[in-house]
């Protein structure tokens, strides 16, 4: 009986390789995320019509140290004419932890797909098209902790959280859009100008002028707001008269662009391609104004620019990637059938050893890349984003490494610093710049729903955890795990359906009925 009702479980997990999103997936919320609404201090108010010279901060304002030990982030909400709105005509807004004794900051783009019609985006959650339940004050986790342990080399920076509320990618410019045609319901799709409004005032009130080092990091949808702005923030930063050192860090965002996309369809095979399409016309997105230039003049398909594997060879903005091979987002959007009929397992077994030379010929010519063998999506949001390792290194040692390689004269050895093994507990003009002459995301980009039935498990409980460091004395800036067999790695995060543990060997005897222990087989793990 046991075992029928496993098999049971088992089948409905592999049935995510077969769907095709019918509506973008939302994000996951943070289950540890401390609340923080019992602090109330004033809201910060920032008008971009008058700053930098209007006094937004007043004494008490700042949110106090949370329960857990970590300092949190106060919200600054947009008020003004021109201002950036969400999607429903509230007002944009950031959370900022401001560090006196730091010049480093890092600025994080969270995700939740996107939506370019009516229909989905009406079906979007109200906390990704509005800012009107925001909480004074946000927990800072994963690559925005303010703990040593979680967060070793960037836990001292300045944190800026910018909530995701455009549905737009973080690329549009667009205001009082009618989405179906009867005048009834006005949409903004303002994500571009919200980092926009963001980083400007940034840099004239708050010190971001004077930073050292500048990280803009983002996870799925926000991972492709950083890969279409990096470039354009580089630019406004020297426009600014600062000498800021850029750097882009670019999480669960680096989809494989379609083959063939003539025949996409809002309501059929790679809708989310379609929807792409009908954004770049509703959003009047800015794109990478390079990689835009290119594609209207080869194709006019400026849309393309929204895929990594397009747009990175556009950029000069230094970006660090971080991509599961087997991303769980990407396997859903390919839609390649329903994966719990055993007679079909071989060719779900080819998808995916196809998939993992794809990905990896894809990411191969990269200088800075973290891609694990493990089917997930999105890491460095949470506190868990060190958990997973390759070659004894974690994500956030992987990302110093990269940065210390930029840095650094080509024939020096470098290390890792993060300390040695220990017990963790759970603790109406604003165009930027004159863009003239400056020198493949395939479906939903977005994390999952705490709805959703099929999910990897990145959460953790009270008890004591214990991260990997048994790190080699040398590091690269380059982690691309070889075994083409998705979760042979004990350091991938755990899948999960309903609660019940589905462990890689059940994964593994459906995919490859026929071989006993086939991590070991082909990957000699």
């Amino acid at each position: 009986m046991e075992y029928f009702k496993f098999q049971s479980i088992l089948l409905h997990l592999f049935v995510i390789f077969g769907i095709a999103l019918s509506a973008p997936s939302q994000p996951r919320m943070n289950r540890r995320s401390t609340d923080l609404s019992s602090v109330t201090p004033e809201v910060v108010r920032v008008n971009p019509e008058m700053y930098p010279n209007v006094q937004d901060f007043v004494p008490g304002n700042q949110c106090a140290k949370n329960p857990r030990n970590r300092l949190a982030m106060t919200l600054h909400k947009f008020h003004g004419q021109n201002a950036p709105k969400c999607m429903d005509g509230t007002s944009a807004s950031f959370y900022l932890l401001k560090r006196d004794d730091s010049k480093d900051w890092v600025i994080y783009l969270p995700g939740g797909s996107f939506c370019a019609d009516a229909k989905s985006c009406e079906k979007r959650h109200t906390h990704l098209t509005s800012s009107k339940f925001l909480s004074h004050c946000r927990d800072g986790m994963g690559i925005l902790s303010t703990t040593e342990r979680n967060n070793p080399h960037l836990h001292k920076s300045n944190m800026v959280y910018i909530p995701y509320c455009s549905s737009d990618l973080w690329s549009g410019t667009a205001k009082n859009v009618d989405l179906t045609g009867k005048n009834k319901t006005q949409t903004h799709f303002m994500g571009s100008k919200i980092i926009h409004h963001t980083v400007r005032v940034l840099t004239r009130k708050y010190g971001l002028r004077s930073a050292n080092r500048v990280y803009l990091a983002g996870t799925s949808a926000g991972g492709i707001g950083v890969l279409v702005n990096i470039d354009r923030i580089q630019r406004y930063l020297e426009s600014e008269q600062s000498t800021a050192i850029v750097r882009g860090i670019v999480d669960s965002a680096w989809y494989l662009l379609p083959k063939e996309t003539t025949r996409c369809r809002v309501d059929g095979q790679c809708s989310m391609v379609a929807l792409l399409k009908q954004g770049a016309n509703f959003w009047r997105p800015r794109v990478h104004d390079v990689c835009e230039s290119h594609h209207k003049e080869q194709t006019g398909d400026r849309w393309k620019c929204f895929f990594g594997p397009v747009v990175h060879k556009f950029i000069q903005t230094p970006v660090f990637v971080i991509q599961s091979i087997f991303d769980l987002t990407q396997i859903q959007s390919d839609g390649v059938g329903v994966f719990g009929d055993s007679r079909s397992s071989h060719l779900q077994a080819r998808y995916i050893q196809n998939l993992h030379a794809s990905m990896t010929h894809s990411l191969k010519d990269l200088d800075g890349v973290f891609a694990p063998s493990c089917i997930s999506h999105s890491f460095i949001q949470d506190d868990m984003w060190r958990s997973t390792t390759i070659d004894y290194v974690d994500i956030s040692d992987a990302i110093q490494c990269w940065a210390m390689k930029l840095d650094a004269p080509a024939d020096e050895e470098l290390s890792p610093t993060s300390s040695e093994q220990q017990e963790i507990k759970p603790d109406d003009n604003d165009d930027w710049l004159n863009d003239q002459g400056a020198n493949s995301a395939w479906n939903s980009t977005s994390s999952y729903d705490d709805d959703d039935e099929y999910y990897y498990d990145n959460d953790y409980d009270d008890s004591s955890v214990y991260f990997n460091t048994n790190r080699r004395p040398t590091c690269k800036s380059d982690y691309i795990q070889s075994c083409s067999i998705p979760q042979c790695s004990p350091q991938c995060p755990t899948l999960r359906y309903n609660y019940h543990t589905i462990p890689p060997e059940q994964l593994h005897q459906f995919l490859f009925p026929n071989a006993r222990n086939v991590c070991k087989m082909v990957c000699n793990l």
